[in-house]
């Protein structure tokens, strides 16, 4: 079990062994689902087939979680000279992915929606970027991660009213088709994905330090999964299509 230090109120959590070898398993699963994913992704946009404006967002969302696995990693191994830089490079890449999976969600359903006005909340990822840092712990030999649990949760919770937005926006058109049907269930079942991811970090938070990391490499993996799963649900409309309304 890992042992939770206190630093000015923060709870600190000091990475186990056998916490960082289950962290770097499904970060690797991570990887492999990015890889395939920008492949496709890549040649979808050279022989631009598809949405680029969606493309482009999956391209980007693919690379973030590329620098978010990297940073991940790096964190676990990383010296007392670089332990703060890394800390903070990992809280922005997790931004930056968090930001740019809204704007796929919120781009996809203004096309739903026939472009109804849509909106991205970065106040609480630039908040939770301010209070990025690491400690070094000279004991035990290893860089810490300082989360802040009120910029944590407020992104997780600003994330959460993105998926909330995009099923408030879903039923402003109410024209029956088979289509939209396939749409609202893409939608629902993305949400339903995510909800879960979030429900999974927010438990760790008030956990121990073995379970927060689990819980953000396993929502990372869950996250790239609904991001990449685009490409099953535009062969599902495509089918939807043909079958006619």
């Amino acid at each position: 079990m890992d042992t939770p230090l206190i630093n000015n109120g923060t709870q600190v959590f000091v990475p186990s062994t056998i916490s960082n070898s289950i962290q770097l398993l499904i970060m690797g699963m991570v990887l492999e689902v990015n890889a395939r994913g920008l492949i496709s992704t890549y040649t979808n946009i050279k022989s631009r087939t598809g949405c680029m404006t969606v493309l482009v967002l999956m391209l980007a969302g693919n690379v973030f979680s590329v620098l978010l696995v990297w940073a991940g990693s790096w964190i676990l191994f990383v010296g007392q000279d670089k332990c703060n830089q890394v800390s903070v490079f990992l809280t922005f890449a997790w931004n930056l992915f968090f930001c740019t999976f809204d704007a796929f969600l919120l781009f996809k359903t203004s096309r739903v929606c026939r472009h109804a006005r849509w909106f991205l909340l970065l106040a609480w990822a630039a908040y939770d970027l301010s209070l990025a840092q690491g400690l070094w712990n000279e004991g035990l030999n290893l860089c810490l991660i300082l989360d802040d649990l009120t910029s944590g949760t407020g992104v997780l919770i600003s994330d959460i009213f993105a998926i909330y937005l995009v099923l408030t926006l879903q039923k402003a058109e109410t024209e029956p088709n088979k289509l939209y049907q396939v749409l609202c269930r893409e939608n629902l079942l993305r949400t339903v994905f995510v909800s879960l991811a979030h429900t999974i970090v927010v438990v760790a938070l008030i956990s121990d330090g073995w379970w927060l990391q689990i819980a953000s490499a396993t929502s990372s993996y869950m996250f790239v999964q609904s991001l990449n799963s685009e490409f099953f649900w535009r062969k599902a409309r495509a089918d939807a299509i043909t079958d006619g309304k």
